[in-house]
């Protein structure tokens, strides 16, 4: 694709040596977690929402982890371990339509609580009845996800879709809408060490 060719809100392309799609948050929320993991120099969020405690493994899953689970200390614990590492976490500063379904203070428990190496921003869209409402992760620009799922505790479901699944509560105990999302994973012609990450994670 040249430049000629390519869509106005499309900075570049690049290659890409494999691709997957990943369904539900579950096998997301593992693959992500296990590909971050092995970030040495970067890793981007951005997305609509995040949840600083929302819960990335759970059941079987958790009890083999050996780093938190939850969204905020597992940064924090990937910083401490990887010197190099910086993270970047860019999410939409929300219309208060949504003030009662989201995290508030947000971005003070990411300066309080996070690691200095972490860094949080809100990013209000121009048009006031618009949103930021892209998400993906990129990791060594390398790694990237794609797609309708945010990080954060509602979003988490498994293929079961059941209504009563203990797992699927949040934390202030509501239990959530069955609602099934999808994420692409993407890897570029740098990501061998990182594409080892996701095998076996989409089970």
């Amino acid at each position: 694709m040249t430049a000629s060719t390519m869509a106005p809100n499309v900075g570049r392309t690049a290659p890409v040596a494999a691709s997957a799609v990943i369904v539900d948050a579950k096998a997301y929320y593992k693959a992500f977690y296990a590909a971050a993991r092995l970030a040495r120099r970067s890793i981007l969020l951005a997305g609509w929402q995040f949840d600083t405690e929302a819960v990335l493994l759970r059941g079987g899953d958790a009890r083999e982890a050996d780093l938190p689970v939850m969204l905020l200390p597992f940064l924090t614990a990937l910083c401490e371990r990887t010197p190099e590492l910086q993270i970047h976490v860019l999410a939409w500063d929300y219309s208060v339509a949504y003030a009662f379904e989201r995290e508030w203070l947000q971005d003070w428990k990411f300066a309080l609580d996070a690691h200095e190496r972490i860094h949080f921003e809100f990013d209000r869209h121009p048009r006031p009845t618009g949103s930021r409402h892209e998400k993906y992760v990129v990791i060594d620009g390398a790694l990237a996800f794609a797609g309708g799922a945010d990080i954060c505790d509602e979003r988490w479901d498994d293929p079961e879709h059941a209504a009563d699944n203990p797992l699927r509560k949040k934390r202030r105990g509501r239990a959530l809408a069955a609602e099934p999302r999808s994420a692409v994973a993407r890897g570029g012609c740098g990501c061998r060490d990182a594409g080892r990450a996701l095998s076996g994670t989409l089970a």
